[in-house]
This record gives C-alpha cells, structure tokens and sequence, in this order.
C-alpha cells in the first residue's frame, strides 16, 4: 500500500470519487437554475450550494411569502398575482443583468415551469432544470421533521397532491438539460475542524493564517454535488460566529455547520464518512499501523 499519498488522493481512494460538478459548462455563463420536486426532497441545500459556487440569485416563493406576511406558511390568495409578480420581476431582472437565478420552489407542473422558461427564452438564457422527483416516504419523513411550525397533517396532504400530480421536467419544454440530482447513497460528509486544521491557531479563541492546502481541498469537495462538507468544532455561540464570518469573508463554504441534519444519531456527535482533524490519524495511517505490528 502507498501510504505516500496526499489528503485530497486518500479521499479519492478511500470513496471511490466521482465528480458530479457542472465542469462542462462554463462557469461565468448567465443560466437558470429551475428546480422541480416534492417537499423535502433537499432542494434548499444543493439550491444554497449552487448559489455559492455561481454567485447565482435565489428566488425561494416561501421566503417571498414570509418576507411579505411576516411569518412562515401564511398565504394570500387575493394576493396571488402579486406574488407572481414579485417572483417575475427578481428573475427578470437577474437575467437583465447577466445573474445566474435559481428557482427554488415545487414546479412540479409543465405549467408552473413553464412561467419561468418563458421569462429566459425572452433573455435568451440556458435553463437547467434539477428533477428532485415525485417524493417518497423518507422526504415527508424528513419534512415533518423539519416542520417550520406546520402540522404533520398539512404536509402530508401537501406530499401527497404533489406526488399524484408530478410532471416529470422534460427537454421538450424549453429546457437545456434536466439533471437528477445525487441519490443519498451516493452522497459522502467529510467534516473538518477549525482551529488548527483549516487555520493555524495561536492563544485560544485567537487564530492566524489559512492553512491553503485543506482550504483547497475544502473548496473543491464543496463544488461536487455529491459531497456535503460540514465544519466540526467545539466552537460555539460567538467564537463560532467568528469562524463562520471569517471564512465567508474568504469564500470559503461548508453545508452545514455542527450539525447534519440528514442524520438523527440519537447524540450530540454528528454523522460524517469522514473527519478531518489535526489530532486525528487517517485511515492510511491506521493501516500502516496495523501493517507494522502484524
């Protein structure tokens, strides 16, 4: 065994890597992100994900919604046109200005998606439509988890009308490609410490200088679809706060931070393939052990 490897080719050994990014599209091209599924699907991390790596605009109709209700869940129909119009007009605008958008709602019809499509053939821009699908047991599972207030028997009716009624995304309407997203199988969590890992610590809660080389690596599991980078720390609370900043103000991105909430493991250790930590040994390393004392 080679145990000469560097941190980014153990990955690449140890989980079998598969580049799922958007590497044969140009990057600084102005496109429209169209997202199609069911509720709890994980539209909203890889929509968050997207947005990061394309300084792409996020046109989200719930977040519209509370902007302009003032609470979750609180809809008007006397104002549906009106919220329409909201949507449009951001969109339009973006498209106007050569931004990236995505649009991040249910459009699980031809007709919801086609309001969109319309809006960037008038622009000549390319859409690229991300087919969640019809939903399933676990995506209501996790909604009602994660249930922003509303009861579980509002999101099952809402699962279920959206389940019978899905229109699969198709090249037909408009539509450049239409991409599945990554299955949950196939998703790998790589979490990373902070201090002294992606920077280099001085006195406690102080720290200096990026350590480029996990930054790198850090960077470029972020940008394939098919991993989910997560920051692991015993930082909390405004130390926590300070990491956060500093690496934004540093583009650097992670999915999620202390938490994985695609995983209840029942504590308060979250679940991970893998974790990087200056004080831990790699796997490679733990079978050079093994190797020597056999």
């Amino acid at each position: 065994m080679n145990y000469n490897l560097s941190l980014e080719e153990m990955i690449d050994k140890v989980f079998d890597r598969v580049d799922h990014g958007d590497d044969k599209l140009d990057n600084n091209t102005t496109r429209m992100y169209l997202f199609s599924g069911n509720i709890g699907t994980g539209k909203s991390t890889l929509c968050n994900k997207l947005s990061n790596l394309y300084n792409a605009t996020i046109v989200n109709k719930d977040s519209l919604l509370e902007s302009m209700s003032g609470c979750y869940g609180k809809y008007d129909s006397n104002k549906v046109e009106i919220y329409k119009n909201v949507e449009n007009c951001i969109v339009e605008e973006c498209l106007k200005n050569k931004q990236s958008v995505i649009i991040d709602r249910l459009n699980h019809s031809k007709e919801e998606r086609k309001r969109f499509i319309d809006i960037a053939k008038k622009y000549n821009i390319e859409v690229i439509t991300y087919d969640f699908g019809s939903g399933t047991e676990e995506s209501l599972e996790r909604r009602i988890k994660g249930n922003r207030g509303v009861p579980k028997r509002v999101w099952v009716e809402v699962h279920n009308t959206i389940k019978d009624s899905y229109e699969t995304p198709e090249i037909e309407e408009g539509i450049l490609e239409v991409r599945k997203p990554p299955e949950q199988k196939n998703i790998k969590y790589i979490a990373f410490d902070f201090d002294n890992t992606i920077v280099e610590s001085g006195e406690y809660p102080k720290f200096n200088k990026l350590n480029e080389r996990i930054v790198k690596l850090i960077n470029k599991l972020y940008s394939k679809l098919n991993f989910v980078v997560i920051l692991w720390t015993c930082r909390s609370g405004d130390e926590l706060n300070e990491a956060i900043t500093y690496m934004r103000n540093h583009n650097i991105y992670f999915d999620f931070y202390n938490e994985n909430p695609h995983f209840n493991t029942g504590s308060n250790k979250i679940f991970a393939n893998a974790y990087i930590d200056d004080r831990g040994l790699s796997l490679l390393e733990l079978y050079k052990i093994l190797d020597d004392n056999k």
